[in-house]
């Protein structure tokens, strides 16, 4: 197994967290409750992500 850098972004938009795990891609653990997508978003952007590179 190959071993890899990873950067762990955390969001807690309310009372849950949300976490992206960003290496070689990026895989978001959690995605909060309803209404969450906007404080997520404003995470990807800061952070140079683009949703769509999201592992899913």
């Amino acid at each position: 197994m190959k071993e890899e850098n990873v950067t762990v972004i955390l969001i807690s938009p309310g009372i849950v967290t949300v976490y992206i795990l960003q290496g070689t891609r990026s895989i978001l653990v959690d995605t909060g409750y309803p209404g969450s997508d906007l404080k997520i978003m404003k995470k990807f952007s800061k952070n140079s992500i683009d949703p769509k590179d999201i592992y899913d």
